[in-house]
């Protein structure tokens, strides 16, 4: 999600807002564009240049567990005062 919120959205952590909360777990995880950025076939490790975040689109289980993950590490930083408010909080997986 990081990623994605600084190379496609332009936008560091702190500028994310429920608009793109929804956006990255309803729509680009479901099909990320493009797939020549985010999307890899077989396994790399982290160094190599061929290395890219998704082997493919999320399942809905996946997304659904990718969401409370993301919400769970968003409600952390905005309890150590890193973040105002999570933008995870009222989006739902669709």
């Amino acid at each position: 999600m990081l990623l994605w919120a600084i190379i496609a959205k332009g936008k560091p952590l702190s500028s994310i807002d429920v608009t793109d909360a929804d956006e990255y777990i309803n729509q680009f995880v479901v099909d990320p564009q493009p797939r020549s950025v985010w999307v890899m076939k077989g396994r790399r490790s982290r160094e190599e240049p061929t290395w890219r975040p998704f082997r493919g689109p999320l399942s809905y289980e996946s997304r659904r567990k990718a969401f409370a993950t993301l919400r769970k590490c968003i409600d952390d930083l905005v309890s150590d005062q890193y973040l105002v408010e999570n933008p995870f909080e009222t989006v739902k997986v669709c």
